[in-house]
């Protein structure tokens, strides 16, 4: 066999052509692949934008190439490689089709120079690609497989049953998506201390006619006959919610202007041990074959906590809306404990849970639990500590 036509099968079979050009990193918009350039730069000239400097400032395309091939191999796939059919009476390919160049915007290649776009689309031995996650085009990505199986299990303990008696029905159904969320908190070290001494607040709507006392009794969580359902805890099953600014805590509750409203001060006994849905890990780049599973576990985890965070509508449907999130509380309450293996604490229960504030975005709020020897509105984790009246006359 000739040397050009092997050098042509090992194209096809990597599914690339060599360019025999130079990059520099200024002519790439994604950070993980200016990183792999500056990693592999041999030479002072770069082809597209005439950089040159005494010292290596680009590296071949051919580093570039391989990372973009691997990745978009990893999302898509040939129509027919995919199990895409073709028929010519019914409009052409039964599925949704793309070019080389939609494919590759779609996995968030973009460079500011044309010429080596246009190199790329060119270097890629395929003309056609079709989304195929795990090799087949009706597939779902890892995070998109696990959010169905969360809607799953939404749809089961919002209407066919909550209460599982010991072995979850769902388990095998729906990827047993509690173990996931459990072992997602250890992968992603997303147990965290707070502590003692750290100040949080919480709001209560006080009408100019209100005469109750402002004390630890009032402002703190409701008793436990008097307990309606929230976004975390069951009816009846008193929550400490909580915010980490003034501010949060006012917008989390108000529901009339002008009025006043008292702010109550809270501060931490002791260090406490949550599990933080407030500041998640960015998701490593699409373009990271080394950290694909982390990647698709973090998306997951986004679109999770969005779900249980999102604004529920107060048209009487709350209480069946806010059912998933609770029974997830409930489950990091009462099943999940800590392990010394997940970020080095100490195995135990978990205080509470701090999640994103929508009412204010960029902020958060700390549900805490009662303790765990009584459904009771008993909270050892902090203390009341002062207030102030804040008179609001408009939305936050």
């Amino acid at each position: 066999m000739g040397l050009v036509k092997h050098e042509m099968h090992v194209s096809e079979a990597r599914g690339w052509y060599s360019v025999e050009k130079f990059v520099c990193p200024h002519c790439i918009e994604n950070s993980f692949l200016q990183a792999l350039i500056e990693r592999n730069v041999d030479h002072n000239f770069c082809d597209y934008c005439d950089r040159q400097a005494e010292s290596n400032i680009a590296a071949p395309v051919d580093v570039l190439l391989e990372s973009l091939a691997d990745t978009l191999l990893y999302h898509f796939a040939e129509p027919v490689d995919a199990g895409v059919s073709y028929e010519s009476r019914e409009g052409g390919w039964q599925a949704n089709v793309v070019s080389t160049e939609d494919a590759l915007l779609k996995i968030e290649f973009g460079s500011p120079s044309d010429a080596l776009f246009d190199d790329v689309v060119k270097a890629i031995t395929s003309d056609l690609w079709v989304e195929a996650p795990g090799g087949h085009w009706l597939g779902l990505p890892v995070h998109k497989e696990y959010l169905h199986s969360w809607e799953a299990f939404e749809y089961t303990v919002k209407h066919e049953s909550r209460y599982f008696f010991g072995t979850p029905r769902i388990a095998k159904d729906d990827a047993d998506i509690l173990m996931v969320l459990s072992k997602l908190c250890a992968a992603l070290n997303l147990v965290k201390f707070l502590p003692s001494g750290i100040t949080f607040y919480r709001a209560r709507l006080r009408d100019s006619d209100a005469n109750w006392s402002i004390d630890p009794a009032n402002m703190g969580a409701p008793p436990t006959e008097s307990c309606s359902a929230g976004r975390m805890n069951p009816a009846g099953i008193s929550y400490l919610y909580l915010a980490d600014e003034e501010e949060t805590a006012l917008a989390e509750v108000i529901s009339k202007v002008p009025t006043e409203y008292v702010v109550g001060v809270f501060t931490a006994t002791r260090n406490l041990t949550v599990l933080n849905l407030a500041d998640l890990p960015d998701e490593p780049s699409i373009f990271d074959s080394q950290r694909r599973k982390e990647r698709e576990l973090i998306l997951f985890l986004k679109g999770f906590v969005q779900s249980i965070s999102q604004p529920v509508r107060k048209d009487g449907r709350e209480h069946i809306d806010y059912v998933p999130s609770q029974v997830i509380s409930e489950y990091f309450r009462l099943v999940y404990e800590t392990h010394p293996e997940n970020g080095g604490q100490p195995a135990g229960a978990l205080d509470g849970i701090l999640y994103p504030s929508v009412a204010r975005p960029g902020s958060y709020n700390l549900v805490l639990f009662p303790i765990r020897s009584a459904y009771t509105s008993n909270f050892d984790q902090v203390t009341f500590t002062g207030a102030s009246i804040r008179h609001v006359v408009a939305d936050l």
